[in-house]
């Protein structure tokens, strides 16, 4: 058994919405063939609603804001597809948690 690298907590808080993602999310990482490195859990409100959807992936944690269906492939492409942080998509709390 695999033990998965990620984990990846999509917010289903009232507010985000995050459940509409939830499909292109599992899609993408199917594609680039990173099922079994990562861990889709929906979680409860992530405490950020203003700037949902949100995401976040551990190890880090790094918080991913405002997203879209686009966004998440981006993120999946090259977060978890290539371990280069998606910057521009960071919620500002992330912003420290980036390795210098």
């Amino acid at each position: 058994m695999t033990i998965p690298e990620y984990r990846i907590y999509l917010c289903h808080g009232p507010f985000c919405h995050g459940e509409t993602l939830r499909t292109t999310l599992v899609n993408a990482i199917a594609s680039a063939d990173l099922t079994a490195l990562c861990d889709v859990r929906a979680s409860g409100c992530q405490g950020r609603c203003d700037d949902g959807p949100n995401l976040t992936i551990w190890p880090g944690p790094f918080r991913y804001c405002r997203l879209t269906h686009h966004h998440i492939t981006s993120i999946v492409s090259q977060h978890l597809g290539q371990q280069q942080i998606v910057e521009p998509l960071l919620h500002p709390s992330s912003l420290r948690n980036i390795p210098e």
